[in-house]
């Protein structure tokens, strides 16, 4: 008698060997680091787009301005109180944002921003959702690359690609 053997691979051996390459591409993309910066930016822009929203949000269910003050390595939400603008403190408010090395705020229309909190913060919000400055400009300066975020309608925020780093 003669066997009846085809060459071949069997099914269980084809997928073995495509779970053993999937592993592979998995452990390898997750390997390459350097591939997340712009991820990195994106998140960032979209982390300050909520919290302008959130502002406009608060300044319209307290029925008083809130804003964001700004510094170049994050933000934290500020409300106007007795005259005076002061940090958010309650328990339910976010709490202040911090941007990794090489990622920074800049503001286009003004150039620079105030630290010393005697003057309103950069983003202001009312009840009626006005605001003092919508432009927001991040920029990652390890690798050229910046994002502006920017009012485009009545409480619309958009993230748009930056023609020129600052």
């Amino acid at each position: 008698m003669t066997a009846n053997h085809a060459a071949g691979f069997t099914l269980l051996e084809v997928l073995v060997v495509m779970v053993m390459i999937s592993i592979l591409v998995t452990v390898a993309g997750l390997s390459l680091g350097g591939a997340s910066t712009q991820s990195e930016l994106d998140q960032r822009a979209v982390n300050l787009r909520r919290a302008m929203q959130n502002a406009q949000f608060f300044a319209s269910s307290l029925n008083r301005p809130m804003g964001l003050d700004l510094y170049p390595d994050g933000y934290e939400y500020v409300e106007y109180l007795n005259g005076q603008w002061l940090a958010l403190d309650r328990e339910w408010a976010p709490a202040a944002a911090a941007f990794p090395d090489g990622i920074e705020i800049v503001m286009p229309l003004t150039g620079e921003l105030d630290f010393d909190g005697s003057a309103p913060p950069e983003l202001a919000f009312t009840p009626s959702a006005a605001h003092i400055n919508p432009i927001v400009r991040l920029v990652d300066h390890n690798h050229s690359e910046a994002l502006d975020i920017v009012e485009t309608g009545p409480h619309e925020i958009a993230i748009i690609v930056a023609d020129d780093e600052q």
